[in-house]
């Protein structure tokens, strides 16, 4: 793999459901079935649930990674995908 074939997204979130965004178990279900949707395959994760509220989640893939992060008290996220398909 050539560092040309890298591609870059990152999306920002807006007007999202507050509940949602501070539930760990569906920010990582969401990036292991949008990954999986682009045909990505998930190898390992790392999440973690901030205080009050937020939560982070990384999943490392074959094709390079897909993370999320949420603020909550903002009704907000950003999901950045990096892959070389």
């Amino acid at each position: 793999m050539q560092m040309e074939q890298v591609q870059a997204l990152i999306f920002t979130i807006r007007q999202a459901d507050a509940t949602r965004l501070n539930d760990l178990a569906y920010a990582e279900k969401t990036v292991r079935m949008l990954a999986k949707v682009a045909g990505l395959h998930a190898l390992e994760s790392v999440s973690h649930q901030f205080s009050p509220q937020g939560v982070s989640v990384s999943l490392l893939l074959a094709e390079s990674h897909a993370t999320i992060h949420t603020w909550p008290e903002s009704r907000g996220a950003y999901l950045s995908i990096a892959t070389c398909r």
